[in-house]
């Protein structure tokens, strides 16, 4: 992937040194089924939201380290606030908007005007990531449709949001993903869909029974379940053999997924 602008307004965002996704399923932010369900999702074309209700909550973190699931020729558009042009350039490649957070609370944010742009903008070619803040996933869709003013039938172009709970334990801050959620449009509405959710007696991250779980990823991708489950399968293997590898810095992760969408057996090595 290759920015196509500067990359500041999102770089910028992040607390830290980036984390890879193998950093985030290593302190069980999420599951490798779950992670595996976002690569094919991600891989798939989706565009996304990492939603989350307090600050610093780890959004963008998460979304940084789901951009190793990007096609290889994906080119990024970083967008810098309410006054952003949004000069996107004409190419035949996968091009996404970064969000590095839909809200009006500072200049950087994308907010107003551009943001109704930047989502009439989507379609085959066009996607988008980014950030809000929202406590679940039917939260995230009030937030673009009513505080952002993005029409409905454009909110449901946003594929999944993906949502991080936060709390304090002992003296350790928790950050774990709560839900997976599909959007959709449904009428004049958008229906959410629950792909996993977090248990919260068990609190255990697990994917949801039909319609929801890999049905709900089957039906959006008119394909079997059976196929669903068969490449989440092949994703969660190399995933978790880079755990246990201790393979966690985000270029060689990145570079693990290029060489396994090259391999023609689905799976690609470590070295």
């Amino acid at each position: 992937m290759e920015f196509v602008n500067d990359p500041q307004p999102w770089y910028g965002m992040l607390p830290g040194e980036p984390l890879s996704i193998v950093d985030l399923i290593a302190n069980d932010t999420l599951t490798v089924e779950v992670a595996a369900a976002l690569w094919w999702a991600i891989e798939r074309g989706a565009s996304f939201f990492v939603a989350a209700g307090p600050q610093r909550a780890g959004k963008t973190t998460l979304a940084t380290a789901l951009l190793a699931f990007l096609p290889d020729d994906a080119k990024l558009y970083v967008t810098s606030g309410p006054d952003d042009a949004l000069a996107l350039p004409e190419q035949a490649a996968p091009l996404y908007l970064l969000v590095n957070e839909l809200s009006d609370h500072t200049s950087v944010y994308l907010s107003g005007e551009a943001a109704c742009r930047a989502f009439a903008a989507l379609d085959g070619r066009v996607k988008m990531a980014g950030a809000l803040h929202a406590d679940h996933a039917a939260g995230a869709v009030a937030v673009m449709h009513e505080d952002a003013g993005i029409p409905l039938d454009q909110v449901a172009r946003i594929n999944l949001v993906v949502v991080v709970r936060v709390r304090q334990v002992g003296r350790q801050v928790e950050r774990r993903v709560a839900q997976v959620a599909l959007l959709r449009a449904a009428g004049a509405g958008v229906d959410v869909v629950d792909v996993a959710r977090r248990d919260g007696d068990r609190d255990e991250l697990a994917f949801l029974p039909p319609p929801g779980g890999m049905a709900a990823l089957a039906a959006w991708q008119r394909v079997l379940v059976s196929e669903v489950d068969r490449d989440l399968g092949v994703r969660g293997s190399l995933l978790r053999e880079l755990v246990e590898h201790g393979t966690r810095d985000p270029e060689a992760v990145a570079g693990a997924v290029r060489r396994f969408r090259r391999s023609p057996r689905g799976k690609a090595p470590l070295d």
